[in-house]
């Protein structure tokens, strides 16, 4: 059974039990309706998920974390004017920031179990996060991922009683919001499972379809996990979800 353990993460000595691979969870509380967070826990309590990634600098390892975070970019405008625009992209950011920015967010280290580190590529990982540096964030996708099957099979209840109603519009539906898988745009669990993909030969049907939650309930983690921000809340879900792998360990893994 998953156990939840208090941690202070502003002690740099705890930062060396944190492992390439390890899963960070954010849940953020009480966001307003406005904030992007607000709208993704519609669909996942977990509203954010990265990777830690250990990073040389001037020869000193320091703790980074991996996923989409934001950044200033100049974008020309009307007239050729250029303006500032906060874009959101897979990128590296230092641990401390990561924290900063999610203050008053809950915010879990989850390291990962010892089958899964068996299995873990250190190498391929590392690749992935290379090539993955840069990739945009995708709005569309998550909102294919917020509006499945389920929902639209609930809509299509309401509407084949208005007298223009067509059979075909739930297939249409489940068509437009079903995302085809592809890592040149993505949300955060979009790189969280696709690394977990090529690093440990996951057996993922489509990364594109993940949810930060579904990350959180995957099965690849030890069993304790440590809170590192926030008051003290359980997961739910955590690592419930059973998970298969391709066979010969370590060994690397074909892209999409």
């Amino acid at each position: 059974m998953p156990r939840l353990r208090p941690i202070k993460i502003t002690n740099s000595n705890a930062y060396a039990a944190v492992k390439n691979g390890d899963d960070l969870l954010f849940h953020k509380v009480k966001p307003k309706i406005n904030d992007i967070h607000w709208w993704i826990q519609r669909i996942s309590w977990t509203d954010h998920v990265a990777k830690a990634i250990w990073l040389e600098k001037d020869g000193v390892p320091e703790l980074y974390v991996i996923g989409t975070y934001k950044y200033i970019a100049l974008v020309k405008g009307w007239f050729g004017k250029w303006k500032q625009r906060t874009k959101y992209a897979i990128l590296y950011t230092p641990i401390e920031i990561v924290t900063d920015f999610y203050d008053g967010t809950n915010v879990y280290w989850c390291p990962l179990s010892g089958e899964a580190r068996s299995r873990f590529n250190d190498e391929e990982f590392k690749k992935v996060c290379d090539e993955m540096e840069g990739v945009p964030y995708d709005y569309w996708h998550l909102l294919g991922v917020g509006i499945d099957d389920k929902h639209i099979n609930w809509l299509m209840k309401g509407l084949r009683y208005l007298p223009f109603y067509k059979s075909w519009w739930g297939k249409a539906l489940k068509k437009i919001f079903r995302n085809s898988e592809t890592i040149s745009k993505v949300v955060c669990s979009t790189f969280t499972a696709y690394a977990d993909r090529r690093s440990m030969k996951v057996i993922i049907e489509n990364v594109s379809e993940m949810t930060p939650q579904d990350q959180a309930e995957r099965g690849i983690h030890d069993a304790n996990y440590y809170q590192i921000l926030g008051s003290h809340l359980l997961v739910p879900d955590f690592n419930t979800k059973e998970v298969k792998y391709l066979e010969n360990k370590k060994e690397g893994v074909s892209n999409v």
